[in-house]
């Protein structure tokens, strides 16, 4: 969850799309399934015999859905090991909390569906996910807008205040990193700030 960041006004951000590939282009022949978060990986994702696109991403929502509302991934039970994640994935159900209202639970299971033909989206993409009864009564447009007020807000001091930060952020010396003479005077002058 380290790729979803909240701003100023406690909208939420999703970061880091280094590993993202167009599947409008094709799914390259090597190197373009494995790469990200273990816990994330669908079961297409992890056998290279089964077909890949975009319902992966849906899979992907699933897990981190379960993770936002009861802080547990549904596959790694405390294991960080990869062929233990990779046999839970292919070879088990999910282990989800069961004490979730039945609307987001539905959601969950829907999403982590083994067979990505059966999984939500996998039809109207995120259309499928807007519709689903879970998220009745809102106004998508408005929500991309930003007009619904978000949940949590946070309070700052000004621009460069990081006091919501964990602290093994910000009190790590970015001197610290190797870099090169010429980086390390860009990085000198770098400071955090809230977006």
């Amino acid at each position: 969850m380290e790729n979803i960041l909240v701003d100023a006004e406690g909208h939420v951000l999703l970061t880091d799309f280094g590993l993202s590939i167009d599947l409008n282009d094709g799914i390259p022949e090597s190197g373009g399934k494995l790469a990200g978060t273990m816990e994330y990986f669908s079961p297409e994702c992890i056998d290279e015999d089964l077909p890949y696109g975009l319902a992966s991403d849906w899979w992907s929502v699933g897990i981190l859905t379960h993770e936002l509302l009861t802080g547990q991934s549904p596959f790694a039970g405390g294991d960080y090991d990869k062929d233990i994640i990779t046999n839970r994935i292919l070879n088990q159900q999910p282990d989800l909390d069961h004490e979730l209202h039945e609307a987001p639970l539905d959601f969950i299971v829907r999403l982590l569906q083994k067979n990505a033909t059966d999984r939500l989206g996998f039809e109207n993409g995120a259309q499928d996910l807007k519709d689903h009864v879970w998220f009745k009564g809102i106004d998508w447009n408005l929500l991309t807008h930003k007009v619904y007020p978000a949940p949590i807000k946070f309070d700052f001091v000004d621009k460069y205040d990081v006091c919501h930060f964990d602290n093994t952020f910000t009190s790590t010396s970015l001197m610290s990193f190797e870099n090169s003479s010429d980086d390390k005077q860009t990085i000198e002058g770098m400071k955090l700030e809230v977006i």
